[in-house]
């Protein structure tokens, strides 16, 4: 994976990370990613090709052919990419999780428990580790 392409800067473009989503279930054929981004966002079958070419070469996808169309592309989500988004999730939630109290003592934050209620309901067994699983 290209250093210069943080996976978060990929996943803040819609389309990328709509490309991110769909291929995270699973290889596509390019043919299935057109159809899906020209559905959603109204792209043709050349700008998909070029964001997925962009992706290719920062390391987020990887191409091979299609088995089903010799003529046609296959794509898939490479480990690299990933790794290093989970990678950058985890520092993000390591960083939250020790957060700083006040400034005179330093010691780290111990927050009350909160409910996590869904909207419209006041289900008493909804907490907030029931969402974390």
């Amino acid at each position: 994976m290209d250093p210069a392409a943080h996976p978060f800067a990929v996943l803040a473009d819609p389309i990328g990370r709509r490309i991110v989503e769909v291929l995270a279930v699973g290889e596509h054929s390019a043919a299935t990613l057109v159809e899906v981004l020209g559905m959603e966002f109204g792209l043709s079958r050349t700008a998909v090709s070029h964001r997925l070419g962009t992706l290719r070469r920062l390391g987020v996808v990887s191409a091979g052919v299609d088995p089903a169309e010799p003529r046609s592309r296959s794509y898939r989500l490479e480990h690299e990419f990933v790794g290093a988004l989970e990678a950058e999730t985890e520092r993000v939630l390591r960083a939250f999780d020790h957060r700083y109290g006040s400034a005179e003592r330093r010691a780290p934050l111990v927050d009350p428990p909160r409910p996590c209620r869904r909207i419209g309901g006041d289900d008493p067994e909804s907490s907030c580790a029931a969402w974390r699983t």
